[in-house]
């Protein structure tokens, strides 16, 4: 039996993007998990300069639309632009929607002020739910990310050990693991 397919999207293509730090940090923690098969992808690598349906046949489409069928549930690495989140996150997200159907997907917010990425994810929040995506209760916020990498794997592991545990717990929950 396959084993779930966790992904995480990291969801910018701006350069010199801080939420990358993120991304590969909840890659490690989730890829010792070994009921798991996760998997990182990059928003770069999927967004169009215009915005595609879902219903829409469209060529571009499609290797996003691949990834988010094989995926059995999500973690999005969001960063907070301007009180928002990146609209190349959105323009991705709406060429899609059959296969977000009941899909769990976790946030994790992402800021270089204070409140990591919390104006971005509750602005965000709306669209998932009505897209059908299962938002799962837990948020992870990564206030201050220049700051927060500059600390060493311990005390990283000290600020959100105990928070991605009950993450994890919740998404296996989710996919009945």
């Amino acid at each position: 039996m396959e084993k779930p397919r966790l992904t995480i999207l990291l969801g910018t293509a701006r350069k010199n993007r801080q939420s990358q730090k993120v991304a590969h940090y909840l890659l490690d923690f989730f890829k010792k998990f070994k009921e798991l098969d996760t998997n990182l992808v990059d928003i770069k690598d999927y967004a169009t300069n215009y915005t595609i349906a879902a219903w829409e046949e469209d060529e571009a489409a499609n290797p996003w639309r691949e990834v988010a069928a094989k995926a059995d549930a999500f973690i999005f690495v969001v960063p907070e632009y301007n009180r928002s989140f990146p609209g190349e996150l959105k323009i991705v997200l709406d060429s899609e929607l059959a296969a977000y159907s009941n899909k769990p997907v976790i946030l994790a917010g992402v800021s270089i002020g204070g409140f990591g990425g919390l104006a971005a994810l509750n602005s965000l929040l709306p669209a998932l739910h009505k897209m059908g995506f299962r938002v799962l209760p837990g948020q992870l916020h990564f206030p201050e990310v220049e700051e927060l990498f500059k600390n060493s794997e311990e005390e990283l592991a000290l600020i959100y050990e105990s928070k991605l545990m009950k993450i994890k717990d919740d998404i296996f929950k989710s996919l009945n693991l």
